[in-house]
């Protein structure tokens, strides 16, 4: 009587699919978290001067919110983070949406003057040539 050898079967080694798995979801972790980090305003057109250097932007949504870099802040964080660009010295932009309330725009202007900060400037979108 013959003896059947029994074959070793391929097997598939899951470590480094694991491992694949694993950088793939840190990506979109982080790619995603930078997205969400954006602030959609829509400026109001014009032209200015453009600003030399990196500015420190405070941004004004159009439901009337204060946003630095992407997140929610208080009248108190705008005002810190102001005084501390004007430290470093940095240009301090307002990037307020076009349909936000003007009256959020000029009283943030008003609290910036009231603790000494008086050069800020507005963020416009340029206008293009066609």
């Amino acid at each position: 009587m013959k003896r059947m050898k029994r074959r070793n079967l391929p097997e598939i080694e899951l470590t480094p699919l694991i491992d694949v798995l694993f950088i793939l979801i840190i990506f979109f972790v982080l790619t995603t978290s930078f997205i969400r980090n954006q602030v959609n305003v829509d400026l109001p057109g014009g032209t200015g001067s453009p600003v030399k250097g990196k500015p420190a932007v405070i941004a004004v949504t159009e439901e009337g919110r204060y946003m630095i870099k992407g997140m929610n802040s208080s009248e108190q964080q705008v005002l810190d983070f102001a005084d501390k660009a004007i430290q470093e010295e940095k240009d301090v932009i307002i990037m307020g949406d076009r349909n936000s309330d003007y009256g959020m725009i000029a009283s943030l202007l008003e609290l910036l003057r009231s603790e000494g900060i008086t050069s800020v400037g507005l963020a416009l979108k340029g206008e293009t040539s066609h």
